[in-house]
């Protein structure tokens, strides 16, 4: 590029007569400022283009990392409100399962003629041991013995409220040891080993809760 613009300039210096100094300082003068000027301004020009093309290069990535940032807030708000779906579901599943095993106490205990009270006393301490793991030892939950609701009976509901509402950690024989204590008053270990096998007319099966409650329910239309 300076060798173009020069050469022309060089040229008309070498045409001059030898020793013509004045000559050649007034072409210099005359052609000197105009070359320069176009050097510059070409420079300028290709640096004015770099930074053109670098910013250019540079808008293009900010626009892709606001794309992945916005794609990233989007992705999360999404999984935050699955979330949350996920979690009321599990809250309604949790209640309706909760409403369900209340309706299995009152149905079992009701059919074995166990008072409205007693009934209402059972559910009491079968809903605190669900939700909370703890085993009451209040006398006024009281629960006592009931011959027709046998033992074998008795430590089948509890297994089934247990696996019905996903909590085997909870320790059903503990709780029978305790809520129900004129029905096993014996050694905690002799439960599972005498109690495992239910009576043919059982009330409660090993099919669980939901199966049961066809069950029951049919009972109580035939005997309505």
């Amino acid at each position: 590029m300076l060798e173009q613009e020069l050469t022309p300039f060089i040229e008309n210096v070498k045409r001059m007569p030898e020793g013509n100094t004045d000559a050649v300082i007034k072409e210099i003068q005359d052609r000197l400022p105009e070359v320069v000027q176009k050097l510059v301004d070409q420079r300028v020009a290709e640096i004015k283009q770099n930074m053109t093309k670098e910013n250019e290069e540079r808008i293009q990535e900010i626009n892709v990392l606001s794309a992945n940032v916005s794609d990233v807030l989007e992705r999360r708000e999404h999984l935050l409100n699955l979330e949350a779906e996920i979690k009321r579901c599990k809250e309604e599943e949790r209640k309706k399962r909760l409403a369900k095993t209340e309706e299995y106490t009152m149905l079992v205990f009701s059919l074995v003629g166990t008072s409205v009270e007693n009934v209402e006393k059972v559910c009491d301490i079968v809903k605190l041991f669900i939700e909370t793991g703890q085993v009451t030892a209040n006398k006024d939950l009281y629960i006592p013995l009931n011959k027709k609701l046998r033992n074998a009976e008795l430590k089948q509901f509890v297994t089934n409220i247990i696996k019905y509402n996903g909590k085997d950690y909870l320790d059903g024989d503990s709780f029978l040891q305790t809520a129900f204590c004129e029905w096993f008053s014996g050694k905690k270990e002799n439960i599972a080993k005498n109690y495992s096998v239910l009576p043919k007319d059982s009330l409660v099966s090993k099919e669980g809760v939901e199966a049961d409650l066809v069950i029951l329910k049919n009972i109580v239309r035939k005997n309505g």
